[in-house]
This record gives structure tokens, sequence and C-alpha cells, in this order.
């Protein structure tokens, strides 16, 4: 469904150029002056947000330590599966999900063998599993419709996935009609409003353009959840992992700027880059540390932490 259509009422205006990227292309981003979404003001080509250097190199996204470290799934989330699973327990029934953006599905087998019933989707491009006889895999984007009957999960993921939609509330939709009444909703979304997106601006690693097509703010976030029937339980802004590295990446960006992103490509395994480089940035990085670690910790508690995490549940 094209964003346009659906928000065809709301007025955006320019906000500025942020950057020039590696192909030597200008971005922009707009605000809507009603909901106060920040979105990419160009479309970009399949092959521009997602080359295939995206997603990693063989079987894993990072190297094996930082992949470890990545799929670990965050405590709020965790927290949520086990509040289903009791409450399933008396019905004697087995829950069950929709992660909406899999990648490599590493959270779904973790559910599947805690015996939920498992589904996932994700775009072409992405490393999906296809061989895993157990889940329910599909291709696909989370902009069309979903392949599900109406009221088939209790739960349905969207970590990190909704700021690459081209129409959120579409999506939102989506997982209200896949949701069984009272079903939860996951979401995890970078925090534009965050003091590192005002901080280092056009440089702040979540920016990620021109992949993130949508920005948000922990307030109109809500509200978008609110107008779509869902009833919003939880918030945390929270985030150790994501905040230290964000932290650490987007002042990076900042001191090279020619390099940007570089110490996310080293993560992901790129060999093509000068050892000068990866030391300088890696020395760098461990000076970073104890400060990214701080802010991580001390932001959040004036709501200016590095993510959104919100658990909403479905209104019947």
């Amino acid at each position: 469904m094209n964003q346009d259509a659906e928000n065809k009422n709301c007025p955006w205006f320019f906000r500025k150029v942020l950057r020039t990227d590696k192909s030597e292309r200008q971005w922009s981003l707009t605000r809507c002056k009603i909901n106060h979404w920040v979105r990419l003001a160009q479309t970009p080509l399949p092959e521009e947000a997602y080359p295939t250097s995206y997603y990693g190199q063989g079987n894993q996204k990072f190297m094996p330590g930082i992949e470890w470290l990545s799929i670990l799934p965050p405590a709020l989330l965790r927290s949520c599966s086990v509040d289903i699973e009791h409450r399933l327990k008396q019905i004697g029934r087995p829950p069950s999900v929709l992660d909406i953006g899999c990648g490599r599905g590493y959270l779904l087998k973790r559910l599947a063998n805690r015996g939920w019933k498992c589904a996932g989707i994700d775009i072409p491009q992405s490393p999906i599993p296809r061989n895993i006889t157990n889940l329910d895999f599909n291709v696909g984007s989370a902009d069309e419709h979903l392949p599900w009957a109406s009221e088939t999960f209790d739960l349905v993921i969207l970590n990190h996935v909704l700021e690459h939609t081209s129409n959120p509330q579409f999506v939102l939709r989506e997982a209200h009609r896949v949701l069984r009444p009272d079903g939860i909703i996951y979401i995890g979304v970078p925090d534009f409003g965050s003091w590192q997106a005002n901080w280092f601006k056009e440089f702040w690693f979540p920016l990620e353009i021109p992949r993130h097509l949508h920005h948000f703010e922990p307030l109109p976030l809500m509200v978008l959840l609110e107008n779509e029937d869902f009833h919003i339980s939880k918030l945390s802004m929270r985030s150790i992992r994501q905040g230290v590295f964000g932290f650490i990446q987007s002042c990076l960006n900042y001191l090279d700027p020619k390099h940007r992103d570089f110490l996310f490509e080293v993560m992901k395994g790129r060999r093509d880059i000068s050892l000068f480089r990866i030391t300088a940035h890696l020395f760098t990085s461990l000076i970073l540390f104890p400060f990214a670690l701080l802010e991580s910790l001390i932001s959040p508690l004036f709501r200016g932490g590095p993510v959104i995490i919100l658990v909403a549940q479905r209104q019947r």
C-alpha cells in the first residue's frame, strides 16, 4: 500500500538534507505537522536500502561473538512471552507468535523449543531459514496483507521493523487483525527524540539511511498504537546493547565521516579494509565505552533513552 494514500491528509514539510551517502546521493527527512512522524523524503530502491552485504556473510550477520550477543531476546520481550505462557496454561493450548521481520529466525527457534506455534515473515533479500519444518516462514513485506487468517496469534513481534516500513499505520492494522482478542504486540524502534539523536544529528547511527523510512518519538508512537485500537501496558526506553553501540558508532561517524558506520561493517566481517583503520576505530571505541555505558544507563531515567519499546494489548 502506498504511504501517500494512507497519509494524504498529513501536511509533510521539509526538514533538512542530512547527508550524502556512498553513492553521492543526497537524502532528506520530512516531518508531519499533525502526528509528528519523521520520514525519509525519497523512496529508495531495494538495492539501495538492502545491498547484498547488509545481511552479512554465510549463515551469520556478524562475527560469532557479536552474533551471539545480537540475538539475545530483549528482557521485556522475554517477560511478555512468560506472561502469555502462564495465561494460556489455564486453557491448555500452546501460545502462538508471529515475528514480522524474523531474519534468520533465531527468536522463533527459541520459542518453538518451548512449545510455541511459530510463524515468521521477512523480505526476499533476508536469509530466511526455509528448510525448518516446524516453523511457518513466509517471504513478503510487512507493508502488504499478512498471509494469515484473522485472530491467529497471541503475540506479534515488530522488533526494529516498523521504522523500515513505508506505511506504519497499515502494518499495525494488520497486526491487530491477526492477533487474537487480548493478544499482545511488542514493538521496538530507535528513539528519534533520544539524547543520542539530538547530540549526533546527521551522524546518529540509527538513522540508517536509506533503510529506515520512518522515525518515531515516544508520544507519537503511542498515539499511533492507540488509534489502531491497542492499549499500551508497558513502555521502556532502555537498551544497553543498542545504546552503547549506537553511542560509539555515532561518535565514530562524527570523528570519521568519510567512513560512516565503519565499525558496524567490521563487525559484519568485512575484510577489504586497512588494519590501521580497524585498529584506530577499535582503540577509539575502547575509550568511548565507559561514556557510552554511562549515557545508556542515565538517559532512560530522563526519557531520553536510545530506544522505544512498547508492549500493547489488542482491544476487543
